[in-house]
C-alpha cells in the first residue's frame, strides 16, 4: 500500500513556521520540529513539510543555518524558545521523498533538504 503526504510540488516557497515540537532524539539530544506552511502564492496555506533542527555538536552547523534564515543572530550564543520561531519566514526547498515502512507500505512525503533554507 502506498501513502502520499506530498500536500505542493517540488520547489521553493516562503514558508513560516506555524507550530515548533520540540522533543529528543534518539540519541537523547534536543531536537525541535517545525512544522512549515506555504505563506505566500497558489499554496498558501497548505503545510509544506515538517522539518527539524537538532541542537547537537552533529546538527549545529544546520541548526545555525536555519535560524540564520529566519532572522537569528548567526554568531554566538543566543536563548531562544520553540515559540520565538513560530511566524518567522524563510524561503524553503520542499523536495519529495519515499521510504518503505517496517510493514512494507511505501511512504511519500515532502522534505527539506540539509541547505534547503534561505532568508526571505
Amino acid at each position: 500500500m502506498e501513502h502520499d503526504y506530498t500536500t505542493v510540488p517540488a520547489g521553493t516557497y516562503v514558508c513560516r513556521i506555524d507550530e515548533v515540537r520540540p522533543g529528543t532524539t534518539r540519541a537523547g539530544d534536543e531536537r525541535w520540529s517545525l512544522r512549515l506552511v506555504v505563506d505566500a502564492g497558489e499554496y498558501a496555506g497548505r503545510q509544506a513539510a515538517w522539518d527539524s533542527i537538532v541542537f547537537s555538536t552533529r546538527g549545529r552547523a544546520r541548526a545555525r543555518r536555519v535560524l540564520q534564515a529566519l532572522g537569528l543572530p548567526a554568531k554566538g550564543k543566543i536563548q531562544i524558545e520553540p515559540a520565538d520561531l513560530e511566524g518567522r519566514k524563510a524561503k524553503v526547498e520542499i523536495k519529495p521523498a519515499g521510504y518503505t515502512s517496517p510493514s512494507g507500505d511505501v511512504v511519500r512525503r515532502n522534505e527539506v533538504p540539509y541547505d534547503g533554507y534561505q532568508e526571505v
